[in-house]
């Protein structure tokens, strides 16, 4: 069965913005250690914001209860984040179809930030931090 042009460019763009993402697990990290080689001043949020992206969004190490500092989800959390970011990335990828592929890459990123700040205040509310490996 021969797919629709309008299957054909949202897949297209689906690919495309979960490869941008994935991408930027590993490159924004290093963007954030470019102070470290050249003379650059980052913010101090800037910095920390691209360095620990990775951690933010898939979760490895888990969920900290604030009153009792036990971890829960160390196992689960990644999958489970993952899992959430690619159902995500598959509604943004459909509502910037019509765009341009460089406006629909910008609000991925402008979306994700978002969205994992949003998550941050929602598990903090609920009594939770983000494990980070680096704090």
């Amino acid at each position: 069965m021969p797919s629709t042009p309008g299957t054909t460019s949202y897949l297209r763009r689906y690919a495309l913005c979960v490869a941008a993402l994935a991408i930027s697990l590993i490159l924004f990290p290093l963007v954030a250690l470019v102070p470290t080689v050249v003379p650059v001043d980052l913010p101090r949020w800037l910095g920390n914001g691209l360095f620990f992206w990775p951690q933010v969004l898939l979760l490895p190490s888990g969920l900290e209860s604030a009153s009792t500092a036990a971890v829960f989800g160390a196992t689960l959390a990644p999958f489970a984040a993952a899992a959430f970011w690619l159902f995500a990335v598959a509604g943004l990828a459909r509502l910037t179809l019509p765009w341009p592929a460089g406006w629909a890459l910008a609000a991925l990123f402008v979306a994700v930030a978002l969205v994992a700040e949003l998550m941050l205040f929602a598990f903090s509310s609920l009594g939770f931090r983000v494990v980070l490996d680096g704090l």
